[in-house]
């Protein structure tokens, strides 16, 4: 289990989490979502010891390991396999054909398992080290956009073996059907606050549009009375016989709180340049050829 208590993180004058609290309870697979820019990544940064926290406290028992995706790709192993038994805890050293299944299951082919890791691209570099991570086994896994660099099989050997997860988990991506096919849980990052509900994403973005409905109508409402109730005061201060009310709607309107208004959350502006162009194609491309580590190179003609 993770407690996380009053946290809070700044960025020069931005804000970016503002006396936040929740908890991740055994066994829950929790989502975590947010824009762009509001903390997902820094938060997990925060809680695999990365960036510190300006204040607020993190806690979880003695003992307690987690596992996150390293984004460094220079390996200590001279093979695939040997590189990623690195990931399997001391007890399970032996036990390579766990390494297998999981590369197997992330893309590699059986005949990469004895290739120079080095000699891969950078997105199946990430890869490995997500199979690291998985083969670890940690009590909470730190997920950061893990379908960056998987094709759709690959998702959905990853789909089924987090389902299958039996320790925390706490996911960030922008796959929102890969998300809610994951998670138990999720952890809605929102006006530098953190709410969490049991449930998917659109259980919680329906929730949250109903509660800024009413706060938003509830401010109005409040906003109506309370010049309704200055009108009052300033037109009857003066009559005597109306002295007692005055002073109780005076009293009632110092008690009163008033709603804060929204802030307005801003959204992404762009543009794009161009030029016109005169020519009847833009590229054209002959005889290519890919292919991927362990499968068939693929020919393309025009």
């Amino acid at each position: 289990m993770l407690k996380v208590e009053h946290l809070s993180k700044s960025f020069g004058a931005q804000t970016i989490f503002d006396d936040v609290s929740f908890t991740v309870l055994r066994g829950e697979r929790a989502g975590l979502t947010g824009r762009n820019g509001h903390g997902k990544t820094t938060l997990l940064r925060m809680l695999c010891g990365l960036e510190q926290p300006d204040a607020g406290d993190m806690h979880a028992p003695r003992g307690y390991r987690i596992g996150y995706v390293s984004q460094e790709t220079r390996f200590l192993r001279p093979t695939l396999l040997q590189e990623g038994a690195l990931g399997l805890p001391d007890h399970m050293a032996e036990e390579t054909w766990r390494v297998r299944k999981v590369l197997d299951g992330l893309g590699f082919g059986g005949d990469d398992m004895e290739k120079d890791p080095a000699i891969f691209s950078d997105g199946y570099k990430i890869r490995l080290n997500l199979a690291k991570a998985l083969l670890s086994e940690p009590d909470l896994l730190l997920l950061d956009e893990p379908t960056n660099y998987l094709d759709v099989v690959a998702i959905r050997w990853l789909i089924d073996f987090l389902r299958k997860w039996r320790g925390e988990l706490m996911l960030v991506t922008h796959d929102r059907s890969f998300m809610d096919a994951v998670a138990t849980h999720i952890l809605g990052i929102h006006r530098k606050k953190i709410r969490k509900i049991q449930g998917g994403t659109g259980k919680l973005y329906d929730q949250l549009l109903k509660e800024e409905e009413v706060h938003e109508k509830t401010r109005m409402n409040d906003e109506r009375k309370r010049k309704e109730t200055e009108l009052f005061i300033s037109r009857f201060r003066a009559k005597a016989r109306l002295a007692g009310l005055v002073q109780s709607r005076i009293k009632a309107l110092e008690k009163q709180k008033s709603l804060e208004k929204l802030e307005r959350i801003k959204t992404l502006d762009f543009s794009f340049r161009y030029r016109p162009l005169q020519a009847k194609s833009l590229l054209t491309a002959r005889d290519i050829s890919f292919g991927y580590p362990g499968s068939q190179r693929m020919l393309i003609r025009d």
